[in-house]
């Protein structure tokens, strides 16, 4: 493979996932900042109600592992306001989802 070749699939390898990235920071927006922010803080009217967690949290983001984050948007959270999006997301929207609240965090991306 030629040195351009080489840089052209790099380059188009980082503008797909600028663009996944993008596409899940709207996601986030439209469907999880309504109660969690747009930051993550959790510092929204709802929240201050139900005690949404703080993802910008390094306790929070420590405390919690990737898979209770995944089952958490997966299916909701017991004797909580957190619904389940299994049935109106994607598995992948969701797994997309669980990372992007890792770079929430202070440590930016904090995984367990």
């Amino acid at each position: 493979m030629s040195g351009m070749t080489k840089f052209l699939l790099a380059t188009t390898m980082l503008i797909a996932a600028s663009a996944r990235a993008d596409a899940t920071a709207d996601l986030f927006a439209k469907r999880c900042a309504g109660c969690h922010g747009g930051d993550g803080a959790g510092h929204t009217k709802l929240a201050t109600k139900v005690k949404v967690p703080d993802f910008t949290s390094a306790k929070e983001q420590g405390d919690t592992t990737d898979k209770e984050i995944k089952d958490a948007i997966t299916d909701g959270v017991k004797d909580s306001k957190m619904p389940a999006w299994k049935e109106r997301l994607t598995a992948e929207e969701i797994a997309a989802l669980s990372k992007y609240v890792r770079t929430l965090g202070p440590s930016k991306s904090v995984a367990k």
